[in-house]
C-alpha cells in the first residue's frame, strides 16, 4: 500500500513533481475545497484531542499527555511529513479494523470497557470515516482492510490516464528509437506506481493550504514556514526566506546571550519563556513555561561540555528551564533533555538553535524589569501574549 511517493513543492523545477501537486490539488476540489477541508482532516492527526488520545494509548508521553514513550511511532507534532503521516494512518488503520465486527459487518466505535486507553483507542478508530467522507479511503469488507479508493483517486486517476495520453500521442509520431521510452512512460503514468501514497496526498494538502493563505486552527506550523509559504509566492526563493526571517530573531537573540557566553560581569538575570506547539498564541495556557529566572548564565554553559555539566545540574535554574520546556510537547520525553539537544541549543548556531524541543522561546535581559511596561522581550515572528505576567 505504501508506494514510491513524489516530492510536493512549490514553484518545482521537476515538471513531473509539478504535475502531480497541481493533479493532486484538482482532484481535491481545488483552492475553495482545499481551504475547507485541510482544517478538518489536518486536526484528525494533529489537533489536541487526537494527540491526546495518542498519548493515552501510548504512542506519546509528556508531563501533559499522559502515555509510555514509544520512539518509533512517536510522530513528533511539527513540520509535516510524509513518513510522519504514514505512522499515523497505520495507527488509525490498526484502531479502526479492531472495532470491525465480521457477522454485522459493522463498525463499532463504542468503548468496550471503563478504561481510559479503550476509549481513547476506538475515539482513534473512528477518525478513519472523516477520511472516507472525503473520498480518500474505502474498506474492504472481504479482506478487512482500508485501501485507497474514492471519488479522489477517481478524479486523480483522469489526470494520469491523460499524461499516459501525452505519451502515446509522442510514441505514434516518434522514431522507432525513441518510441519504447515514450510507450514506458506512458505504461508509467497508467500503472499503480504513478500513485502518491494517502501521506503524500495528506502533505499537499497542508502545503496548498498554506498557499492559498489558509490559517492555521492551532499552532503547529512554524511561524517562519507560514511566512515564507507567502512570499514564496511571489517567486521568492522559499527556504532563503524562511531563514532570512529566522536568522533576524537568532541575531537579535544571540546579540543577548553572547556576553554571558564570554563572561561579562556584573550582567542581570536571564528571563526565559517557552510554549509549546499547541500552545495559543494570543493568551497563555497549559502549554507555556511560566517566565523563568535563569539567572545570569555562566560562560562554561555556552562551552565545550557545558551542556553535560547543566544536565547534570550544576546549574539548576538552566535546568529547571529545560525540563519545564520539554514537559510543554508531546512526544517521547524521557530522556527528551540530552546533551546533543541542549548543546545545539547553547551553541547559538542560526541552523540548530532556533526552537528547544520544538518549543518557541522568548527572552528578556534586563532582571527583573522585564515585568515592567515597555520592557524589551525577544521573541520569534509568531505572536506571543502582549503582557507578561510575573512569574510564580
Amino acid at each position: 500500500r505504501f508506494l514510491p511517493t513524489m516530492r510536493v513543492e512549490l514553484y518545482s523545477q521537476d515538471e513531473t513533481n509539478r504535475f502531480l501537486t497541481e493533479s493532486i490539488e484538482s482532484a481535491l476540489g481545488g483552492k475553495a475545497a482545499i481551504l475547507s477541508m485541510a482544517p478538518v482532516l489536518l486536526d484528525q492527526f494533529f489537533g489536541y484531542d487526537a494527540v491526546t488520545n495518542m498519548a493515552k494509548c501510548g504512542y506519546f508521553d509528556s508531563a501533559i499527555l499522559e502515555g509510555s514513550t514509544d520512539a518509533g511511532r512517536a510522530a513528533r507534532i511539527g513540520t509535516n511529513s510524509d513518513r510522519k503521516l504514514r505512522e499515523l494512518i497505520d495507527i488509525y488503520v490498526w484502531s479502526s479494523v479492531d472495532a470491525y465486527d465480521d457477522e454485522s459487518r459493522q463498525f463499532d466505535f463504542a468503548p468496550r470497557n471503563e478504561d481510559a486507553a479503550d476509549a481513547a483507542w476506538r475515539e482513534i478508530g473512528s477518525k478513519i470515516c472523516v477520511f472516507a467522507d472525503a473520498g480518500l479511503v474505502s474498506f474492504d469488507y472481504e479482506r478487512r482492510s482500508w485501501f485507497c479508493a474514492g471519488r479522489f483517486w477517481q478524479a486523480l486517476d483522469v489526470h494520469l490516464e491523460a499524461r499516459a495520453r501525452e505519451y502515446d500521442a509522442l510514441a505514434a509520431t516518434a522514431t522507432s528509437s525513441d518510441q519504447f521510452g515514450y510507450r514506458t512512460q506512458a505504461s508509467h503514468w497508467r500503472s499503480v506506481l504513478s500513485r502518491p501514497t494517502l501521506s503524500t496526498v495528506m502533505v499537499c494538502l497542508q502545503t496548498r493550504f498554506l498557499y492559498h493563505g489558509g490559517q492555521p486552527a492551532f499552532n503547529i506550523y512554524c511561524e517562519y514556514g507560514v511566512r515564507g509559504v507567502a512570499r514564496a509566492k511571489g517567486g521568492e526563493d522559499l527556504r532563503a526566506v524562511t531563514m532570512e526571517m529566522r536568522r533576524e530573531y537568532i541575531q537579535r537573540r544571540n546579540a543577548g546571550l553572547t556576553p554571558y557566553r564570554n563572561g561579562v560581569l556584573g550582567l542581570q538575570s536571564v528571563y526565559m519563556q517557552a510554549r509549546g506547539p499547541h500552545a495559543a498564541l494570543d493568551v497563555e495556557d497549559r502549554f507555556y513555561t511560566s517566565p523563568m529566572n535563569v539567572g545570569a548564565i555562566p560562560s562554561w554553559a555556552f562551552g565545550e561540555g557545558g551542556a553535560k555539566r547543566v544536565l547534570n545540574g550544576e546549574y539548576p535554574p538552566l535546568l529547571a528551564f529545560i525540563n519545564a520546556a520539554a514537559a510543554r510537547v508531546p512526544g517521547p520525553s524521557h530522556p527528551r533533555p540530552t546533551v546533543n539537544n541542549v548543546r545545539n541549543f547553547l551553541s547559538l548556531k542560526p541552523e540548530s538553535s532556533a526552537v528547544l524541543f520544538g518549543c518557541d522561546v522568548r527572552y528578556c535581559f534586563d532582571g527583573d524589569a522585564c515585568f515592567e511596561d515597555g520592557a524589551t522581550w525577544i521573541q520569534t515572528a509568531a505572536p506571543w501574549p502582549r503582557v507578561v505576567p510575573r512569574p510564580n
